[in-house]
This record gives structure tokens, C-alpha cells and sequence, in this order.
């Protein structure tokens, strides 16, 4: 998968920190990775029969730490847009 791609699958939060810490993540699959090596994934959020697909924070936060924010619960965001970009 692209970057582009993914962006696309995961449209309309560019530009907001959406939650992305490993800990609230589970059956966490890498499927791809971003041109500058980030990791990919396909998984569920705890509690959620969904499986949806995006970065890991801990991850992205080595690259690009600018691009990565601990919310006032103690997880981190990623700003995709910055991620991405």
C-alpha cells in the first residue's frame, strides 16, 4: 500500500490527532509500509469488533515526532497529515 492509499482509507483526519497508542490496539497486523519505513497495520481498537487500518504512534514518533501528541489521558495521537506528509 501507498502512502496515498492510505490516506485515502483513512480520509477526512488529516490534519487532527486521532488515537493510535499501541496499548488501546489489539490484533495488530503489519501489512505495508510508508516509503520512509513506518509500519502499516490492520487492526482493532479494544471493545470494537472493527478492523480498521493505519501507523502506530510509537512508531511514527521516531520519525517524526512532530508529528505524534500524548493526549490528557497519558495515549498518543498521530496528526496523519504530518505523519504522511
Amino acid at each position: 500500500a501507498s502512502q496515498g492509499a492510505l490516506g485515502s482509507a483513512i480520509g477526512g483526519i488529516g490534519g487532527l490527532f486521532a488515537l493510535s497508542d499501541p496499548k488501546v490496539k489489539e490484533d495488530k497486523k503489519k501489512i505495508a509500509e510508508t516509503k520512509d519505513g513506518m509500519g502499516i497495520y490492520s487492526y482493532k481498537m479494544k471493545g470494537s469488533p472493527q478492523t480498521q487500518i493505519g501507523l502506530m504512534a510509537t512508531e511514527v514518533k521516531r520519525k517524526k515526532p512532530r508529528a505524534v501528541a500524548k493526549g490528557t489521558d497519558g495515549l498518543l495521537r498521530v496528526d496523519y497529515e504530518r505523519a504522511l506528509g
